[in-house]
């Protein structure tokens, strides 16, 4: 994938962050919360973990893991 490809050459610039946020998103459905919840952390007080955290609630819901949507709300 392109984005995957290219990610590492934007090491140091702004939009960065973005792209990591992105990489995550598109793969929701499989990653492990300890993953998520390490960028959650990472990005605390920003609009990705605003964004993020809401992305991860509505996989949470759709995958009925109460257990975690109830802990990360």
């Amino acid at each position: 994938m392109k984005l995957a490809k290219n990610a590492a050459q934007l090491d140091g610039y702004l939009l960065q962050p973005w792209v990591a946020y992105w990489r995550l998103k598109m793969r929701l459905d499989e990653a492990r919360p300890e993953e998520v919840e390490a960028f959650l952390r990472r990005k605390a007080d920003t609009p990705l973990a605003q964004a993020l955290r809401r992305d991860w609630l509505l996989t949470l819901g759709k995958r009925e893991r109460w257990d975690l949507f109830l802990r990360e709300l």
